[in-house]
C-alpha cells in the first residue's frame, strides 16, 4: 500500500484561494489545516461542524477543482472536526446537523456541551443575558450563516474586527439571540469582562433618569468603560436627540478604546428616519449584516431543535 502526501498541493491551493477570494473572505471561512492524505482524498481539520458545513456547502467543489488543476488527479475532501481547545464547548447547531443537506462522510469529534460546562454557564450567568441565547442553540441556514460566522469570530476576539457589528432584519429572525450569544460566549470565556446588554429604550430611560437625578457622570462611566456593549432595537432612538447625542459620544469612547459594540435594528440604518447623520455614519462604520426569513429546510431544523 503506497504513501501519499499532498500537503504541497494543498498549501498552493490555499495560496491561490486567498488570492482569488480576497483576504477578508479567506480569513472568515478557511480556518482549516491539512491533516493527511490517501490515494484519492485529502483529510483536513476544521474547528467545528459549523465550519465543516459551510465549507461543504460553499467551497468544496471549488477546492476540489483547484486540486485537480494542480495535481491532475481527482481528489476528494474529507473533513475532520477537531476541538480547538479542550474546554471549548461545541458551537452552532446547523441545518446539516439536523439531517439536512448532502456531502461526504464526516468524522465528527466535537461533543455537545458537557454537564460541567452547563453548570459552569449556570453559575456564571450574566444578569442581563438569557441563558438559552447561545451559539449552541442557534440554528443556522443560508439566511443567517454569514451573520452567525461573523458573530462567532467577534466573540473570540472582541474589539479587533467587525466593530461595530450591526444585525438587522424582521421580527423573530434571531437578531437578539445572535447578539446575546456574543455576550454569553465572552462572559463564559472571561468572567472578568464587563459586558452590558440593554435595549435602546432602557438606554434612553437611564439617560433621562440620570439627568433628573443629576448623575450623568455615573451614567457616562457605566457605559464608556465596558468591554462589550450590546444594544438591542436601535430604531427606538429615532427622534430621541438627547439619547442619540449621548450614544454618539459613548460610541466614540468605546471605538477609540477598541471595545466591542453590537447593535440590532429592524431595518437597515440607511432607512432610519430622524437619526443624526453622524450617528448613522458610526453605525455603518463596521459590519452590517441582514437576517432573511429561513427557508423550508432551516425552518424544519429549527422545529427539530426545539423538539
Amino acid at each position: 500500500m503506497g504513501s501519499w502526501n499532498y500537503s504541497v498541493f494543498w498549501n498552493e491551493a490555499m495560496n491561490q484561494a486567498k488570492a482569488e477570494l480576497g483576504e477578508h473572505e479567506f480569513a472568515m471561512w478557511f480556518n482549516i489545516e491539512y491533516d493527511s492524505s490517501t490515494e484519492s482524498a485529502i483529510l483536513v481539520r476544521v474547528p467545528s461542524s459549523f465550519y465543516r458545513d459551510q465549507l461543504v456547502r460553499q467551497y468544496q467543489k471549488y477546492l476540489e477543482t483547484k486540486l485537480f488543476e494542480l495535481t491532475g488527479k481527482t481528489l476528494g475532501l474529507e473533513f475532520l472536526v477537531v476541538k480547538p481547545q479542550p474546554a471549548e464547548p461545541a458551537i452552532l447547531s446547523s441545518a446539516a446537523d439536523a439531517g439536512q443537506g448532502e456531502g461526504p462522510i464526516h468524522r465528527t469529534t466535537v461533543p455537545g456541551p458537557t454537564t460541567r460546562e452547563n453548570l459552569r454557564r449556570e453559575f456564571h450567568r450574566h444578569p442581563q443575558l438569557r441563558l438559552d441565547y447561545t451559539f449552541e442553540n442557534f440554528v443556522i441556514g443560508d439566511n443567517n450563516g454569514f451573520a452567525a460566522n461573523a458573530a462567532l469570530a467577534i466573540s473570540k476576539n472582541p474589539g479587533t474586527s467587525y466593530n461595530p457589528f450591526l444585525i438587522y432584519g424582521g421580527v423573530g429572525l434571531g437578531k437578539t439571540h445572535l447578539m446575546q450569544s456574543i455576550g454569553n460566549r465572552v462572559w463564559l470565556e472571561n468572567g472578568k469582562a464587563k459586558v452590558i446588554c440593554i435595549t435602546a429604550e432602557e438606554f434612553t430611560n437611564e439617560f433621562i433618569q440620570s439627568i433628573h437625578d443629576k448623575t450623568t457622570q455615573n451614567f457616562k462611566n457605566k457605559y464608556r468603560y465596558v468591554d462589550v456593549l450590546l444594544i438591542d432595537d436601535i430604531h427606538f432612538l429615532q427622534n430621541k436627540l438627547g439619547s442619540q447625542e449621548e450614544l454618539f459620544h459613548t460610541f466614540n469612547a468605546l471605538y477609540d478604546a477598541n471595545k466591542q459594540m453590537v447593535f440590532t435594528c429592524d431595518r437597515p440604518v440607511s432607512e432610519l428616519k430622524n437619526l443624526s447623520d453622524r450617528l448613522r455614519s458610526r453605525f455603518e462604520r463596521g459590519l452590517n449584516v441582514d437576517l432573511q426569513p429561513p427557508n423550508f429546510e432551516t425552518r424544519c431544523a429549527i422545529l427539530k431543535k426545539k423538539v
